[in-house]
C-alpha cells in the first residue's frame, strides 16, 4: 500500500546533546554501527549490491569531491610554502643560518648514525654489475683466447655463428655474405667521392665524427685533396643522422645470418685509403654501439686484434687480411667477457675501400647497465 512504511523500518532522528559530546573515536565508532544497521536492513529488504551502489552514489561523488578539493589545497599550501622558502633561501645571511642549523644537526645525529660512510660513498645506489676496467679482466679469463685463432669460414648458419662466435665474444670472419651487395659493383674511392659530392643527402651534411692516422687530414675534403697529391691519404668517418645513413643503404643491405638476437643500427662508417699503410693503424675504440660488421668492399686490408694487458703474456695479437667481400662481426670490448679489446685496421692496397655498420647484440644488452658504476 502506498506510504506504507515497515514495522522494523530505520528512522532518521536528529542528533542529541548527548552524541556531540562524545569523543572523536567514540562518534566514529556510532557512525560505524550505523551503517551497519543500514546495511543490514537493506539485505533483509532484498537489495543488490548494485541498488545500493547506486543508491549511495551521490554520497561517494560528495566525498570524492571534498577529498580531491583537500588534495588540490594541500599542493596550493605546499607550492606556496616551496616558493616562499626559496625566496627565503636566496637572501645571504638566511642561508648561513640553514647551513648552520643543518651542520648542527648533522653533528648531533653522529652519535645515533654514522652518516659520514654515506657522504664519502660516490654512489647512493651502486651498480651491482660493474667493475673497475683494471679488474675487468684477470689471467683465468684468458683461456678464452690461448689457443684461438681467428677462422675464416663459408657457409656458415646463423645458429653457429651466435654459438660458437658470438656469444662466446670469438672474432671471426665470414667470406661470403655480401656477393649480393651493390657496393661490390658500384664501389671505389672515385665513385664515393663523386656520391658525397653529388648526393643531396650526403654533401651537405657533416659526419657526426671524423679520423684519420694523417693529423693534417680533418675533413672530407681534405681526404680528397690528398688523395690527388699524396702517395698515400686514409680517412674513416661516421654517418649517423638520417638521410646520409639512408643513402649508403642503398648500397648494402642486412646480413642474413645475423641472429634475431642483433638489432641493426642506423650508424654506418665509411673508411677510404690510397697507398700502403705500414705504420699508422686506424685504432677503432669510440663505437656507440655493441658490434660491429666490418666489410672489405676493394682493395684489401688487415685487422688487427690486441689482447687486453692482464693477457698479454697468454694470448697472442691476431691478425687477419680481409678481401674483397669479406666480413668480421665484431663484439665491441665492453664487458669482462671480451678479451680483444682493441681492434684496429691496416690498409694494404691502394685505393681500398671499407665499408662497417653497427648491430646490438642480445647477449651484450646490459652494456648500458655495466658501464656506469652508479645507479644513483
Amino acid at each position: 500500500m502506498a506510504g506504507h512504511v515497515p514495522k522494523d523500518a530505520l528512522t532518521i532522528k536528529d542528533v542529541t546533546q548527548a552524541e556531540l559530546k562524545l569523543s572523536q573515536v567514540e562518534k566514529i565508532k556510532l557512525i560505524n554501527d550505523e551503517i551497519k544497521a543500514l546495511q543490514d536492513y537493506c539485505n533483509n529488504l532484498g537489495l543488490s549490491k548494485n541498488d545500493l551502489s547506486s543508491s549511495a552514489k551521490p554520497l561517494q561523488d560528495l566525498l570524492w569531491s571534498q577529498k580531491m578539493k583537500g588534495r588540490f589545497r594541500f599542493l596550493v599550501y605546499l607550492a606556496i610554502i616551496v616558493a616562499i622558502c626559496s625566496i627565503a633561501y636566496k637572501q645571504p645571511h638566511i642561508q648561513k643560518s640553514c647551513h648552520f642549523w643543518a651542520r648542527k644537526a648533522q653533528i648531533s645525529i653522529l652519535s645515533y648514525w654514522d652518516w659520514t660512510k654515506l657522504y664519502d660513498n660516490d654512489c647512493l645506489v651502486a651498480n651491482p654489475s660493474f667493475v673497475n676496467e683494471g679488474d675487468a679482466i684477470t689471467e683465468a679469463d684468458c683461456a678464452v683466447c690461448k689457443k684461438y685463432s681467428v677462422k675464416k669460414v663459408r657457409n656458415i648458419t646463423t645458429k653457429s655463428l651466435n654459438k660458437y662466435f658470438l656469444t662466446k665474444d670469438r672474432p671471426v670472419v665470414v667470406v661470403d655474405v655480401t656477393k649480393d651487395w651493390p657496393a661490390n659493383e658500384k664501389f671505389s674511392v672515385q665513385f664515393i667521392r663523386e656520391l658525397y659530392n653529388n648526393n643531396s643527402a650526403l654533401k651537405d651534411v657533416k659526419p657526426c665524427s671524423f679520423r684519420s692516422s694523417d693529423e693534417s687530414i680533418k675533413s672530407l675534403d681534405d681526404v680528397w685533396v690528398a688523395i690527388d697529391q699524396n702517395e698515400y691519404a686514409d680517412a674513416v668517418w661516421e654517418n649517423c643522422e638520417g638521410p646520409p645513413t639512408k643513402a649508403l643503404r642503398a648500397f648494402h643491405s642486412r646480413i642474413e645470418i645475423l641472429p634475431m638476437s642483433c638489432e641493426g643500427s642506423s650508424t654506418n662508417w665509411v673508411l677510404v685509403s690510397k697507398g700502403k699503410n705500414q705504420d699508422q693503424p686506424i685504432l677503432f675504440d669510440e663505437f656507440r654501439t655493441t658490434g660491429i660488421l666490418f666489410t672489405q668492399i676493394t682493395g684489401k686490408g688487415e685487422i688487427e686484434l690486441e689482447p687486453h694487458e692482464a693477457c698479454g703474456k697468454i694470448c697472442k695479437k691476431q691478425k687477419v687480411t680481409l678481401n674483397p667481400g669479406q666480413t668480421a662481426p665484431y663484439i665491441l670490448p665492453q664487458t669482462k667477457g671480451v678479451i680483444c679489446c682493441r681492434f684496429s685496421y691496416l690498409y694494404r692496397e691502394a685505393l681500398a675501400t671499407f665499408i662497417s655498420t653497427a648491430f646490438r647484440h642480445g647477449n651484450h644488452w646490459h652494456l648500458n647497465d655495466i658501464s656506469s658504476e652508479c645507479f644513483l
